[in-house]
C-alpha cells in the first residue's frame, strides 16, 4: 500500500554536460526465467566483475511507481532540518551502528609538498534504513519519524528488491562459482537477522568554494 501524502518526484533532466564515463554492463533481468537466460546473464556478470567491478540492471518487474514513490520519501527525509536528520545517527567512529543518518564528513586534502591543506566538507547525504522483514513488525533499530510513517512502504520496496534483484544476482554469482543455484540464497534468507538494509543518498548541487576552509 502506497502512501499519498508525499510530494511527487520527478526525476532531474539528463545532463548535456560532456562527462567522462564508463560503458558499464546493463544485466536486462527480465531473461532470468527465459530458456538459457540465467546462463547468459551469469557469462555478463562475470565479465562485469572482472573487467569493470560495476554494473546496473534494468527490467527487475519492480514497478517505477513504487520506485518513484520511494525517492519522494527521500526527498521528504533530505529536506528536513539538520537537527531532525540528526535525530537518528551512524556511530561509524565510536565502533557503533552503522544504521541511520550520515552526517557530511570535514575531509582533509592537498598539502603536498608544502602546499596548502583544505577541509572540504563532503557534498552527499546519506540514510541507512534497516531491514523491515514483514510488514508493521517491530524492529530494535530506531527511526526517523517520517521513515517511521513510511515504513510499510520501504518494507514492501524491501522484500520486492529482494525478491526481484538480489536474488536473482545470488543464483548467478553461484552459477558462476559452480555451485548449486540456491547455494547463496539458503545463506542470505530474507527473513533471517541481518544487517542489510537500505541506502538512500542525496547529493546536493555544487556551489563553487561553499563549505571549503584551508588550513596552514
Amino acid at each position: 500500500m502506497v502512501s499519498t501524502d508525499l510530494e511527487n518526484w520527478l526525476p532531474p533532466p539528463e545532463t548535456h554536460a560532456e562527462l567522462d564515463w564508463a560503458p558499464l554492463l546493463t544485466l536486462d533481468l527480465s531473461r532470468f526465467d527465459t530458456p538459457g537466460g540465467k546462463e547468459s546473464l551469469a557469462a555478463e556478470l562475470r565479465d562485469a566483475a572482472t573487467s569493470w567491478g560495476f554494473w546496473t540492471v534494468i527490467n527487475s518487474g519492480i514497478p517505477q511507481a513504487l520506485v518513484d514513490h520511494h525517492f519522494a520519501i527521500a526527498n521528504k527525509f533530505f529536506n528536513q532540518s539538520i537537527d531532525e536528520k540528526k535525530k537518528v545517527v551512524t556511530d561509524y567512529e565510536g565502533g557503533g551502528s552503522h544504521l541511520g543518518y550520515r552526517v557530511p564528513r570535514v575531509m582533509e586534502v592537498g598539502g603536498e609538498h608544502g602546499g596548502k591543506k583544505h577541509q572540504v566538507v563532503e557534498n552527499v547525504e546519506m540514510l541507512s534504513i534497516p531491514k523491515i522483514p514483514a510488514l508493521d513488525q517491530e524492529i530494535a533499530e530506531p527511526l526517523h519519524d517520517v521513515i517511521n510513517k513510511h515504513r510499510n512502504d520501504i518494507a514492501e520496496f524491501q522484500k520486492l528488491c529482494y525478491e526481484k534483484v538480489i536474488r536473482r544476482l545470488l543464483v548467478l554469482i553461484a552459477i558462476i562459482l559452480e555451485l548449486p543455484e540456491d547455494y547463496f540464497i539458503e545463506r542470505h534468507d530474507f527473513c533471517a537477522p541481518s544487517e542489510d538494509h537500505i541506502r538512500m543518498a542525496c547529493q546536493p548541487p555544487w556551489h563553487g568554494n561553499l563549505g571549503i576552509r584551508t588550513q596552514l
